[in-house]
Parts: C-alpha cells; structure tokens; sequence
C-alpha cells in the first residue's frame, strides 16, 4: 500500500450487521459501527461472515468501497483473503481466527469487545472446558497484531492476558474504542404524558440477572397505579433455542404493568425505543458486568433514553456528568431504586431534559466519525508485531528438562533394586495365590448357606400364598374365567355384528366445556350421535371413555388391566418430544404417537363396539385410529383444528429441526388419513402448500348452538336505542391462561377504554372466562371469571369487541357473538378463516387503535347495530351444530347412512 492510497480492511465477523427485517447481535452492531468509522475516511472494507448467517436484504448495503464475502468453512475463508489481498484483517469474533492461515502474513486486529473467559463461568461450564478456553484464548491472542477494547478497565484486563500469550514490550498495542453509534441522532416525537413506559432490551445472557430489579420497578408502577415495563429480548439470534429466555420470563412476577416482546429487527427496536420514556440496565454485580461494555446502553442514548444504570459500569461516570440518566447504588442506598421511580412518575416533565442530555452525550462522546480515529491510523500504517514464546510454552519447556534429569536418576537405581524387586515378587505371588484359595473356599461356604436360607424363605412364603389363596377362594375365581372370556371376547363377535357406531380421539382436557376446541369436540360427537346408534369419545384418559347416544352423554369404564397396562409413559414421552425441540406445554398434542395404553385402549373400543368410522381431533390422535383400522376396518378422518406446526411455531417459537418434524408428522397423517377436515380456507390452503393431497381436504367450519342462544334469558341490557344514559357495555370472552386472549383483554384495558374515554364515552367492559389475571388494568375492565351459561352472560352486551393480534384458534368466539346477536368490532386477525365480509356481517379493522372510532359509530347508530346482528345472525343460522353434523355424514358416505339424516 502506497502512502497515497487509503487502507483495505477485511472485517471478520460471525453474523451480519443491521438488516431491515431481522434482529441483530451486539457483535453485528459493533463491527458495523467500526467499518462506518473506517469508511468515512476513504478506506475500502470487505465483511466477511459464515454462509448459515445470510438474511435476505443484505445486498441493499453493498455500495462502492463496501463487500460482502460469505465463506464456508476455512479453505473458503482462505481463498477469499488470498483474493481479495487486504491490509489489515479486524476479528471482530475471536473464535473464527482459528479459521485463519498459519502461514497468513496480513497485520490482524482483535477486537475484545467481551470478557468471553468471565463469561463462561455462568453456563455451566466445567473446569476442564475452561482450561481448554484459556489455553485456546492464549494462542489466539498470540497470533494478534493489534487489539481493540471498549474501556480501561478491560484494556487493564487484558493486558496481563496479551503478557501470558507473549505480547509484550514498550509499545502499547492495545486501543480503547466504545461502542459506538451513528452521529445522525433521530428525533423524539412521543410527548412525555401520565402513562410512561420504561424499557429493558436485549439478548438474555446468564450472566445478566436484572429480575430483581425489574420487580421491583413493576410493583412501584403497580403501587402507583400508572406506567408499564416493556421488556423485549430472547435467545442469541444465531444460536439454537435454549432454556435461557424462558428461565428469565419466568423470574418475572405476573404484573399487570409488565409487557414482553420478543427480539425486534433493527429498525423496529429503534421505533420502540423512540417511543418509550426511561430505559432501565440494572444487573446483579459480578466480574463479567464489572468490566462489560453493553451495546444496548449506547442504542438507548441515542433514541433519547435516559438510562438507569448501575454506579460500576464504565459508562455510569458519563451518565452522571452528562445528566444523561440517573446512577444509583444499591449496595449503599438499598431503596433507591423505589425512591427514583417514584420521583420520575411523580415529575415525568424532568424527563425531556435528560432525554435531550442522553443525545447530547452520544453525539459528543460515542460517535463513530469520532471513536474510531485510533483503529484508522493502525489501519493506515500496520505493523506486524514481534512475539515472544507465550508462558505456557516457556513452563512446558522448563518442565520437560527436570523431567529428563529426574528420569536419568532413577535408571541408576532401578537395577541395584531389580534383583532384590525379583525375589520378593516370588514370594509375594505365592501368598497372593495362596490367599485367593482361602477367599473362594470362604465365598463357596457362605453362597452355599445363603442359597440355602433363601429356598427354605421361598418355601414358607409358597405355603403361606396357597393358604391364602384357598381361603379367599381362588376355586371361585377359576370358575369365573368362562365368564370373563365370553364377555371380552365371544359377545362382541355376535352383538355388534350390525353395530353403527363412531370413534372420536382426542386429548383429555374437554371439560369442564370452555374453550374452543372441546366446545366443536363435544358438539360434534352430540350431533353425529343422532345419526348412528352412539358415537365413543376417547381421550387420554386412562380409566374412562363416554358414550353419547342420541346428544345424551355417559361415563363408561375399561376394564382394569387396561388402566395400568402398559405402563404409564408420558415423563419418557415428554422427554423425547422436548428433546425434538416441542414447547413444554405442547408435548400433551402429541403423547398418542407413541402411546401404547391409548392404541391399546382404542383397539378394545374398536372390537367392542364394532366401530365403522373413526375421527380424530388433532392430527396425533390418527395414529391409534389408524392402528385400529388395520385389525378392523373401517374409515379414517382427521379434524385439523388448526395448522398445528405453523400454530405453535407463531405462537411458541420452535428450532427449525422441530418445525420440520412437526410438519413431517402431521402432513404424513393427513395423506394416510380417508378425510380431512379444514376449519377454514387458510388452513386448508396452507395444508395443500405443505405437501396434503388437495382430494382428501374437505372445508366443514365451526358450528354453533343457535338453540341455545334463542333459549338464554339475557340481563337487560345497558344501552338502549339512544335515550337512556347508562353505560354501554363491551364484552369479550376467552380462557386468559392462553396468552394471545390475556393480551387482548390487556388491550382492552390498556389502550380502547382510555381512547373512548378522551372521546366522552364511559362504558363498561366484561371480560368472560376462566384463568383471569389477578388485577384489571383499568377501572371500568371486569374479568367474571368462568360462567356454566355462556349464551346469558354474553346477551349482556352491547358490542362485542375482539382485538386479537396473535395466535391461532378456532375462531369460535366470534360466532358465538353472532348467535347472540352481538354486533361485532374485531381485528382482521380475529376473524382469520370466518367467511364474513367487512361492513356486512361485523367491522374488521387492521391495529387495535383503530377499533375505537368504530365503536362510538355503533354506539351511537342502533340502525347499523341492528343491520349488522341480522346480516351475522343469518350468516350463522347455516352453522348449527345439526348442519354441521350432516355436513360430516354426507361426507363419510357410511353404508348404513343414506342422507336423510337417519340410519
């Protein structure tokens, strides 16, 4: 390189800098904040990352005087910089240097931005994995030319580390670079109100603890009855799915104030911060924090967040002087926490001050047009620098002579003491036989006796066992055999010869009825029992099944051998499925693929009751139908509530590899099932794209008892047409253990009653159904709890209000409100797979903020509430349980059914 031309620098890093679209790692952040250092002073960069990092978007950066090179392993890596021929060559993660050329003779930077060796004592590392990383630590660092860290306390650090690896001397390689951010500061527009929002962000680490303290600012925000605590994080984004961010979630106590995000793309996450008050990085002290420097601070600073920090971090000397935030110490004031919450709710307009010193600081302090200048003038003359052997060398070379000297001594005195070693060998060979004899005389003598106390124990309990048995009577029991036999085996042979009966399978939490899927279980088989001699409902239940003969629902019992046999197998069966990646609290959809008690008890359904159709709800039950259709007969139907692999992996978040088994597993049972039933059109275009055969899918939605809803005396209600005063009330109903219903009852709470409140309308809200949180978050939200007669509570209501935003589900609720003649406002998502038409059958909007203006439209319009009840109402008369009924048996075609509904 010339003195004229500007520097080529190779950037090797593990995972991509920001792309819109996608989280991003604190290493991805710090590299691109060095590179954007570099680049506005004329160098050429290139970034290199593994090929398993790409993210589609990532060629809108690549801009003159800026590659991207993504490698595959190390003769890859290898080829790339043989090419390319750089300057300088900057790791940004240490670990991929071992990727790196012996022979390489390119001047490399290490950037230690993270005390990985701290680290590793939080995940559990061993002693022996440790020592392993030290070492390899050390040869790393002794292939560096120059390094770069982000303060002094960790440039202090590492300099006795760069001494044992053999960097050591008069001239000082090290660089203190913070992390940095874009000097381009955005522009706060969120006003400072009454509802403030603090933020905690970030990957969680294990050696990041902040629960105790994020409690504790959940109950100031509780004991003030104001504010909430937004906390987003998750998983390393590159890393596979691990127990961490659940063990961190579940330290957090249940607060009504608290709201939990996963990790944001880049952009997002900074929208988030923008809109947001007061940033919150309180952690536990340990070593590792001590000498962190955290990214995330940097990012808060920049989007105007004043930062509540800990007194030990580096930058908490810059927070104060800068008013940039607030610093407190624990350690010596342990309120001080409750006390600083307190007084930002108490004076929020303080804030605005400190918000624009938080930009100020980052401008003038963490910019990268600033920051960087010390990595440029490396970059601009490199050096490669001269190595001394590395301490672990030097003790091992030092060892290896003693050992050699120690070892001539000692063959001096092996001969003189060989003979005299000889002899006593001899002897002491001839007492160790001699002893080994005496030991198996000694051990044959007391096996003997014990054999013979053991037959002489065995005897006696025989003699007392057929005692026993003679007098209770086993000449009875024996005489009962004939019996049992022609009950269990002979009967069913000539009894059910011309039996019309039907199977459901399913899991085991139906009732009591109240959510969605036991309601279409239970009224399905009521309904398919009018048209058959009775339909049998199986579950995982082990003890017991129900009959339903003409809607009419029994207890039936197996018998008891098949309560115990085979053994119970569910741990090992949750074991197995969690070890395939499955969420905990999803295993039990999947325990009849490998349940051999339910095959074995669907078998003995199926040989009493001569069974000619079986129906599976959920795609795992199909396998013990399909087993009992092998040795029986019969037809086959699988009913998808939903799309199970792409519902829990929206909802719950899985490892690719479980999403591929999942999907493997249920799409192999719908091609092997005689029918399958779809819900809805998504669903059933989404099994045609996953591989079902499109012949086998037939669309039967959900059902509703419109019976039941004509015979429900409602509470009056408390809106009239127009010309009474009292409060309308809004409804809503669902089981709140599942999160997506407990976030839009929250959102009830949070954001529609408060607007329709500014807007001069007081209403009531009642929210149905069972697992209700422990608080409301707002006056007029009441959560009933679990109600026996649904179709009186919801008749209660004036508008039924649906702001779902997640999830999946059977979409019951909705017509549910349509059979009570509720009109409707619900987001699109609410009403995904209902065939309803916007402004006909109810009002679909897109956000839950764009619920409310509606709302006051049907409150004040009684004409169009009416409109839309009778328009929905006509729309779900065509769905009651009888016609869905129908609807399965005209598709079942069963020989003994001819379409008239009877047998």
């Amino acid at each position: 390189m010339s003195a004229s031309e500007q520097p080529h620098v190779f950037f090797l890093a593990h995972g991509l800098y920001p792309i819109k679209g996608y989280p991003v790692t604190g290493n991805g952040v710090r590299a691109w904040g060095l590179i954007q250092g570099l680049r506005q002073r004329g160098c050429r960069v290139t970034y290199a990352t593994p090929a398993d990092t790409i993210r589609p978007g990532w060629e809108a950066y690549a801009t003159p005087g800026f590659d991207v090179v993504f490698f595959d392993g190390a003769s890859d890596l290898n080829a790339s910089i043989d090419r390319i021929k750089p300057d300088v060559i900057v790791g940004v993660n240490w670990e991929l240097v071992d990727l790196l050329s012996k022979e390489l003779e390119v001047p490399l930077v290490l950037d230690l931005i993270a005390p990985r060796l701290l680290e590793m004592q939080f995940q559990r590392a061993t002693h022996t994995a440790i020592d392993t990383e030290m070492l390899h630590y050390m040869q790393v660092l002794g292939r560096g030319s120059h390094f770069l860290c982000s303060t002094d306390k960790q440039k202090a650090f590492y300099r006795s580390w760069l001494m044992l690896s053999g960097i050591y001397g008069e001239d000082d390689p090290i660089d203190v670079i913070p992390i940095s951010a874009n000097p381009d500061i955005p522009q706060r527009t969120r006003k400072i109100t009454n509802e403030l929002t603090f933020i905690y962000g970030g990957v969680f680490w294990p050696w990041q603890r902040p629960s105790s303290y994020l409690n504790r600012v959940l109950t100031s925000l509780q004991r003030h009855g104001q504010g909430r605590l937004l906390v987003i994080g998750g998983s390393y984004p590159l890393a596979q799915e691990d127990a961490t961010a659940s063990a961190f979630t579940d330290t957090l106590v249940s607060n009504p104030h608290l709201m939990l995000k996963p990790l944001l793309p880049y952009e997002e996450m900074e929208q988030t911060f923008l809109n947001a008050h007061v940033a919150v990085d309180l952690l536990e002290r340990n070593p590792e924090r001590e000498l962190s420097f955290s990214y995330r601070i940097i990012e808060y600073l920049r989007c105007g967040l004043p930062v509540v920090c800990n007194h030990y971090l580096a930058i908490a000397s810059d927070i104060e002087s800068y008013q940039a935030g607030w610093v407190i110490n624990i350690e010596d004031d342990p309120d001080a926490l409750e006390a600083l919450v307190n007084d930002i709710l108490t004076h929020p307009d303080r804030i605005a001050e400190r918000s624009a010193n938080a930009q100020r600081l980052v401008r003038e302090r963490f910019n990268w047009e600033r920051t960087t200048e010390p990595l440029y003038q490396y970059c601009a003359k490199p050096t490669m620098l001269q190595r001394q052997p590395n301490v672990l060398t030097t003790i091992l070379a030092r060892q290896q002579r003693l050992e050699d000297d120690l070892r001539d001594q000692a063959s001096l005195h092996t001969e003189q003491l060989s003979q005299q070693g000889n002899w006593l060998d001899r002897q002491e060979t001839r007492l160790v036989s001699v002893g080994k004899q005496l030991d198996r005389i000694e051990r044959a003598n007391q096996a003997h006796q014990a054999d013979i106390r053991e037959l002489i124990q065995a005897q006696q309990y025989l003699d007392h066992r057929v005692s026993i048995l003679a007098n209770r009577g086993i000449f009875r029991w024996i005489w009962r055999i004939p019996e049992r036999i022609y009950r269990v085996v002979l009967k069913p042979l000539f009894s059910g010869k011309n039996a019309k009966n039907i199977a459901i399978i399913t899991r085991a939490d139906i009732f009591p009825v109240h959510h969605g899927a036991a309601v279409r279980i239970v009224e399905s088989a009521r309904s398919l029992s009018r048209h058959c001699d009775q339909v049998l409902l199986i579950t995982n239940d082990r003890t017991k099944y129900f009959s339903f003969i003409r809607g009419e629902m029994s207890e039936q019992y197996y018998p008891k051998f098949l309560h115990v046999f085979p053994l119970p197998l569910n741990p090992i069966i949750q074991y197995i499925l969690q070890h395939r990646g499955l969420p905990p609290n999803e295993c039990y959809l999947f325990y009849a693929l490998y349940d051999l008690n339910m095959w074995a008890r669907t078998l003995f359904i199926a040989y009493q009751h001569r069974i000619t159709l079986y129906q599976a709800e959920f795609p795992a039950f199909l396998r013990p139908a399909l087993i009992a259709r092998w040795f029986f007969g019969g037809k086959t139907s699988l009913v998808e509530h939903n799309v199970e692999f792409s519902r829990i992996d929206e909802t719950e978040g899985m490892p690719s590899k479980a999403r591929q088994f999942l999907q493997k597993v249920e799409i192999d049972l719908c091609n092997r099932a005689d029918y399958v039933i779809a819900v809805s059109t998504v669903d059933q275009e989404a099994l045609v794209a996953a591989g079902v055969q499109p012949e086998k899918i037939t669309l039967i939605p959900h059902g509703v008892d419109i019976k039941r809803f004509a015979g429900a005396v409602p509470a009056v209600s408390q809106m009239s047409n127009g010309s009474s005063s009292r409060a309308p009330v809004l409804v809503y109903h669902g089981p709140y253990s599942y999160a997506p219903n407990l976030q839009a009852a929250m959102a009830l709470g949070t954001v529609i009653l408060p607007a329709l409140e500014k807007r001069g309308h007081h209403v009531a809200c009642l929210a149905i159904g069972d697992s209700p949180p422990a608080h409301s978050p707002h006056p007029s939200l009441t959560f009933v709890g679990p109600v026996d007669d649904i179709a009186a509570h919801l008749k209660r209501g004036d508008i039924a209000v649906v702001p779902l935003t997640a999830g999946g589900g059977t979409r019951m609720k909705v017509l549910d409100y349509f059979a009570a003649r509720i009109p409707v406002v619900a987001t699109r998502k609410a009403v995904e797979g209902l065939p309803v038409e916007d402004g006909k059958h109810l009002v679909m909007v897109d956000e839950v903020e764009e619920m409310v203006e509606p709302i006051v439209k049907l409150i004040n319009s009684p004409d169009r509430r009416r409109e839309l009840t009778d328009n929905a109402f006509a729309l779900v008369e065509t769905l009651d349980w009888s016609v869905i009924g129908t609807r399965y048996m005209e598709l079942y075609d069963l020989p003994w059914w001819r379409g008239n509904g009877t047998l």
